[in-house]
């Protein structure tokens, strides 16, 4: 068959589609194990999270916390775990967020047995040596001040605390105070605190039978922690800021406000939305700003969806001289929204890219068991995202308008400007 490179292959939309559904293996009466077994897969993952982070804990403990699992047990040093893991090619990574903590080890097959009992060890009886902290600190203080030095850092920080206020966690960025303040007790006495806090396990790839037993019996000793509150009141500052900065050459943007949560039935209609503005590459933001007018080589719009709050924001850097224009041009562009129903030509592309992006986050069964984390932690589970496919396939021009009416508030946004000045 002679292929030709000079003809667009043939479109068509997908008929049906469907994402598989995990199969449950109850461990106690408090936990589950969640598994997409992939046979013949040439790796095996055990994804674990749990409830923690900001939302649950103060200053920089929580990040620290997850930091430090694996810098040592009771029994063993953090260079004696490192050289265990990785004699098997395995690999354990730890995520810390604002909202929960995220552990992952992938190792062959064969060598699983063997390395679940080490991750345990180093999840349930973590030690927080002071050397390896104080080293930690150091490089964290650094990358702070590097991130500080940042004109896009500092202004998403500073809108970030105008929305929430800086006593609440989406607002609190942690300070080279809080930094320097952590001790080894705070991690021992905040980890008993979360530690298996609302636990999700997954396990994904192809498991031996004798491995997913024995998985079973050691993950069976979990003991979740007892809830922990994670409910902060929203304080929100000025309207405007605006911050010198020496190290600037262009003023940056950053302007947004709080909206609704995943859990809100108007969010895939807000998710669609806010792309079409800003974002993808082919959004309006980008078409006018960039494209048509040149102020910026970049800007987007971007939703933040976490458990207790969302909150929506635009951000680029542009020329100091144009950035008044700038600034009217993105509120153009959202009044236009409000005021005039998209054609169906720029829809049916948006409604492309997004579907397709879908599409693309299951290509493993590792993705899988991530992407299902993600949305149990907002109380879902993979249907989710059918559900989202679908609400795209629906989206018309009309509820493109209504979306952008009800949720992008020009008079509520806040607004912060970093530009060049200052000593």
């Amino acid at each position: 068959m002679v292929v030709s490179r000079t003809k667009v292959p043939k479109v068509s939309p997908m008929a049906h589609w469907a994402l598989p559904k995990p199969t449950i293996y109850p461990l106690n009466r408090d936990v589950d194990l969640l598994g997409y077994v992939a046979p013949g897969y040439p790796a095996l993952a055990l994804d674990i999270f749990w409830r923690a982070g900001e939302s649950y804990g103060a200053g920089a403990i929580p990040h620290f916390m997850g930091k430090m699992l694996r810098k040592g047990t009771a029994q063993r040093s953090g260079s004696a775990i490192a050289e265990t893991f990785e004699q098997y090619g395995a690999q354990l990574s730890f995520h810390i967020d604002k909202e929960s903590l995220h552990v992952r080890l992938l190792s062959l097959p064969d060598y699983f047995e063997r390395l679940v009992p080490r991750l345990l060890e180093v999840l349930q009886a973590p030690s927080f040596p002071n050397g390896p902290l104080a080293t930690l600190k150091n490089v964290r203080a650094r990358k702070l001040a590097r991130k500080l030095a940042d004109p896009s850092f500092l202004a998403h920080k500073e809108l970030k605390t105008l929305m929430f206020g800086d006593a609440h966690p989406y607002g609190h960025t942690f300070t080279e105070a809080e930094i320097e303040a952590v001790t080894s007790q705070d991690l021992t006495a905040y980890h008993e605190r979360v530690a298996w806090h609302e636990p999700f396990l997954v396990v994904s790839g192809s498991p031996t039978s004798s491995s997913m037993e024995r998985l079973k019996e050691l993950l069976a000793s979990i003991t979740p922690a007892a809830p922990v509150a994670a409910s902060h009141a929203v304080e929100p500052g000025a309207q405007e800021k605006e911050i010198p900065h020496p190290g600037s050459l262009q003023t940056t943007l950053a302007l947004g406000h709080p909206t609704i949560t995943q859990a809100h039935p108007d969010y895939p209609d807000l998710f669609i939305t806010n792309a079409l503005l800003g974002g993808y590459f082919g959004a309006r933001l980008m078409r006018t700003l960039r494209e048509e007018k040149g102020y910026t080589y970049g800007v987007y719009s971007r939703l933040v969806p976490w458990v207790q709050e969302g909150y929506w924001y635009i951000s680029t850097s542009v020329k100091k001289e144009a950035a008044a224009d700038a600034y009217r041009a993105i509120q153009e562009e959202i009044e236009e929204l409000q005021r005039t129903l998209v054609k169906e030509k720029e829809l049916t592309v948006l409604k492309n890219y997004l579907q397709g992006k879908v599409l693309s986050m299951f290509q493993t069964p590792f993705a899988l068991a991530e992407r299902l984390a993600q949305v149990r932690l907002h109380g879902f589970d993979l249907d989710y995202y059918m559900r989202l496919y679908q609400r795209i396939d629906e989206m018309t021009p009309e509820k493109i308008r209504t979306a952008a009416q009800r949720y992008f508030h020009i008079k509520d946004l806040h607004t912060v400007r970093v530009v060049p000045g200052g000593a």
